[in-house]
């Protein structure tokens, strides 16, 4: 089965799923029965495999010319050492376009192989002046965004306290750490 396949057969599903959520929740007089939290766990779970494979770039130049896209990722590859020609299946910029700031890139890459490879190659960019803003992350559900999102501020909360003036606070592996103890971590969606 071809990746292209693969993606449009999950479509497909998570369109099913989304419908089959759509009719219980429309039935207002029924309660919240297990078939439904079934139903919504499955969807999760949907979305996750979705999105395995892609990441996300941040702070990526963006200009008003589609094919600027294609050429700042090749030099961004060539940066990084990874052939992005046999690598990435499908490219997108994310959300709605702002003069101020370049929108997220959506990587859906071939394989998972390929997205360890940039998630290890990452770290190089910060040798770079001109990449030193870019980020490389996972493509997260809505409920990881939302939840890595009050880990990291529950990082810069905790590294203003005077009491961990000299502590090494940090969040590794979705968890939060003050001087390697774990502290916080991503919470697993209640359905």
């Amino acid at each position: 089965v071809s990746n292209g396949e693969e993606v449009s057969q999950l479509k497909i599903d998570l369109a099913k799923a989304n419908a089959r959520i759509e009719k219980l929740e429309s039935n207002q007089n029924k309660s919240n029965t297990s078939e439904n939290v079934n139903i919504k766990q499955d969807l999760e779970l949907l979305e996750k495999k979705m999105r395995q494979r892609n990441v996300i770039i941040t702070n990526l130049v963006e200009n008003t010319e589609p094919v600027s896209d294609r050429m700042e990722l090749k030099n961004l590859g060539k940066f990084l050492n990874i052939d992005l020609d046999s690598s990435v299946v499908s490219y997108r910029r994310l959300g709605k376009k702002h003069d101020d700031q370049p929108r997220p890139l959506l990587l859906e890459l071939k394989s998972e192989t390929c997205k360890f490879e940039f998630f290890t190659k990452a770290k190089d960019l910060r040798k770079e002046a001109k990449y030193s803003k870019i980020f490389i992350g996972p493509d997260l559900t809505p409920w990881e965004q939302k939840e890595s999102k009050r880990l990291r501020d529950r990082l810069k909360n905790e590294k203003t306290k005077p009491e961990h003036a000299n502590k090494n606070i940090f969040i590794k592996s979705n968890k939060l750490f003050i001087n390697d103890t774990v502290v916080d971590k991503i919470q697993p969606k209640d359905f």
